[in-house]
């Protein structure tokens, strides 16, 4: 099966679209391979928690029978103004003047954390469609030292640590009956406002795919417990999976 590279015409119905949201949309380039018929279109979402901000990020897949024949990520670059649900898709998606119609998304945008928050864990249950997500929102103070050099030059200097995070605990999640099927994380550092000279931060956002076992029987209460190296610092409110 031949496979090659293109750039796809993506396209969508802006009456789908969130009023409170404004949108771009960038075509990537997908692998694409040809392949016989009765293909589906599919969009699924890569970060499944949404705040006023944010962009959204979705998987692409077209497949048939046997294999995948497009494949890739999408950027739509919508940039949520205020909290409430968003629709994203369907999608037409344009291979060689053919064209493929993908499912929709309901997504909920909720509020920002707290900007004077530079310590913290926040912990988030989030539906998607069929599918169940954990979302650890992480925060941990950064050390910052202000020096004059002179009337009109300021150094700043920070550290940039990004240890002392807490670990979700997969095993002892599994022996409650609830298994991660995937994860995704990403890390990096923050000012709350620098020209104020408020706080640094480093952030680490992890994500989780979840699947109740045959063995889930009652909701299982998220605590500390559930976690290595929790921060004694750190502060964070119980989440109940149900």
């Amino acid at each position: 099966m031949l496979a090659e590279i293109f750039y796809i015409d993506f396209k969508t119905d802006r009456k789908m679209m969130n009023t409170h949201c404004t949108l771009k949309m960038i075509a990537l380039a997908l692998i694409v391979s040809f392949s016989a018929y009765g293909q589906t279109g599919e969009i699924s979402i890569i970060n499944p928690l949404l705040r006023v901000g944010d962009e959204i990020s979705v998987n692409v897949l077209i497949s048939d029978a046997e294999s995948s024949i497009v494949r890739g990520q999408l950027s739509l670059k919508k940039m949520c103004l205020d909290t409430g649900w968003v629709d994203v898709g369907p999608l037409k998606i344009e291979v060689q003047n053919i064209s493929y119609e993908t499912n929709a998304l309901k997504l909920k945008v909720m509020a920002p954390l707290p900007p004077e928050k530079t310590t913290g864990l926040w912990m988030s249950l989030v539906e998607v469609n069929s599918g169940q997500y954990l979302v650890l929102e992480q925060r941990i103070g950064r050390n910052v030292e202000w020096k004059s050099k002179s009337k009109n030059e300021l150094v700043i200097r920070t550290d940039s640590d990004q240890s002392g995070f807490a670990e979700l605990n997969e095993a002892r999640l599994k022996e409650a009956g609830i298994e991660v099927v995937s994860s995704s994380t990403r890390s990096g550092d923050a000012w709350v406002d620098i020209f104020n000279k408020n706080g640094a931060y480093n952030y680490k956002v992890s994500t989780y795919e979840l699947k109740k076992l045959p063995e889930f029987k009652r909701a299982v209460k998220l605590d500390k417990t559930f976690f290595t190296g929790f921060p004694e610092k750190m502060e964070s409110k119980e989440l109940w999976i149900r």
